[in-house]
């Protein structure tokens, strides 16, 4: 069982089609505009996803859990990402991010487990580490010296600020690419002023 909608279609609300897990496949209507939150969430058997051109966030949550989620193509116009927007697509191997995208949310791809692997199969990329806390995360920089750092800035027991202060007077500091769901101009200062791009 799938869903067509009418091309004519260009918004939807939240928990469209949660846990909807006989839904086998899902066409985007060529105009959709705004997705809601959760709106494909624990919908385990879609395969793919092709978000239409026009489309510029996806929301928190909109795609989490869908354990057989292999391919996912977004469009030039996406410039966020919502938290957990793919959190547990265990299936999905990789996409290619817009030129555009500006935000990406706290765990939007945790628990992508293929993802993490087709990372490790990339050319030039290992992925030598990965941290539930800021005090995890300074052990493993300073032991392991990534040449990239992925950080959430908004993380337990220290901030991403206090990991980066931590590790600020490394010879090697990695390329930092910062992410949150709450950033003040202060916050984001202080990240540019310790090295995050």
């Amino acid at each position: 069982p799938g869903v067509i909608f009418p091309d004519t279609l260009t918004a939807t609300g939240d928990n469209l089609f949660r846990n909807c897990t006989n839904l086998a496949f899902f066409d985007y209507p060529l105009n959709w505009q705004s997705v809601g939150s959760n709106t494909l969430a624990g919908c385990t058997k879609v395969t793919e996803i092709l978000i239409p051109e026009g489309v510029e966030a996806i929301p928190a949550y909109a795609f989490n859990g869908m354990k057989q989620l292999l391919s996912v193509e977004l469009p030039s116009t996406l410039k966020r990402i919502g938290n957990c927007a793919f959190q547990n697509c265990t299936a999905i191997t990789g996409f290619d991010l817009p030129d555009g995208l500006e935000f990406i949310g706290t765990s939007a791809f945790a628990g992508c487990a293929s993802l993490t692997a087709a990372l490790q199969r990339a050319g030039g990329f290992t992925v030598c580490g990965a941290a539930s806390d800021g005090e995890q995360a300074i052990r493993q920089i300073l032991e392991k010296k990534p040449d990239v750092l992925v950080l959430d800035l908004m993380l337990a027991k220290q901030d991403g600020l206090s990991v980066l202060k931590a590790i600020s007077a490394m010879e090697h500091r990695p390329v930092t690419l910062a992410t949150s769901r709450f950033v003040t101009d202060y916050v984001a200062s202080a990240a540019a002023n310790l090295g995050v791009r």
